[in-house]
């Protein structure tokens, strides 16, 4: 026999071999159904044979009565789940809480409390008191025991009728001198004595000097006849080569009261 036509039989038997075997399989599904076995529940070996018959298409009686139903060799493995696929759990994405942005406390920006500017007070601005001449003169004294007569007679009365006064600016002093070179009545300051003086008298020296162009005034010095080289003493110790004097003074030069030389104890003072 040609080898093709062996391997067609012996694939139509092995096909026939499969069918009886899924025949039976069937068998036994439907023998649970088979009156046969309802009631003793054993399935009838004789109705399954005879089913099997119905589909040998090969083969006698015998031979089918004799074969053995062939094992399932080829058992098909249930089918496993190779890929799960898990989806993987979705995890949990949180926003994150928003921060609280808090807007910072605005600042209490207190505004400088205005200074209080007071104005200075005005300052006293006194007017300087009104200034006479300064005139550098030749001073000396005369007195009783060396006027002309002696005694305290006078050749320009005017304030006074005799020689005298106590210095201050309502009462001055007579002083002696030139017409020429001051006036009659003209008042003079004189600071080294700090006493004013007024022009009443003549001196015969005094218009000498003038005639020089010196100036030169000749004071009294209080005196009534007594003490008379005292006086003179007096006189020389006050008189000065050359003193400041302030021609029409103000009237409110410092004064000293006292008079230069006490009558009364023939003490001559060596200040004013």
């Amino acid at each position: 026999m040609p080898r093709s036509t062996r391997l067609l039989r012996s694939t139509v038997a092995l096909f026939a071999i499969a069918s009886v075997g899924i025949a039976c399989s069937a068998a036994d599904s439907t023998a649970s159904s088979d009156p046969a076995t309802a009631s003793t529940g054993t399935a009838n070996p004789l109705v399954g044979f005879e089913h099997g018959r119905e589909h040998l298409p090969f083969g006698s009686a015998s031979s089918a009565a004799t074969a053995t139903a062939p094992t399932s060799t080829a058992t098909a493995p249930a089918p496993t789940s190779t890929a799960t696929a898990t989806a993987p759990a979705p995890t949990s994405t949180t926003a994150p809480a928003p921060t609280s942005t808090t807007a910072p406390a605005p600042t209490s920006t207190t505004a400088p409390a205005p200074t209080s500017t007071t104005a200075p007070a005005p300052t006293s601005t006194t007017a300087p008191a009104p200034t006479g001449t300064l005139k550098s003169l030749y001073v000396t004294f005369y007195g009783w025991p060396d006027n002309s007569p002696p005694g305290p007679g006078i050749a320009y009365p005017g304030l006074h009728s005799q020689a005298g006064g106590t210095g201050s600016y309502a009462d001055p002093i007579t002083f002696a001198t030139d017409a020429s070179e001051f006036a009659p009545g003209t008042i003079l300051y004189v600071p080294f004595i700090e006493k004013y003086v007024i022009m009443e008298d003549g001196c015969t020296e005094c218009s000498a000097d003038w005639s020089r162009g010196k100036w030169h005034i000749d004071i009294w010095m209080n005196s009534n006849g007594s003490y008379g080289s005292q006086v003179l003493a007096c006189e020389d110790n006050w008189t000065q080569s050359t003193a400041q004097v302030e021609i029409d003074p103000p009237s409110n030069r410092p004064v000293t009261l006292p008079p230069l030389f006490d009558t009364s104890t023939g003490v001559c003072r060596t200040s004013p």
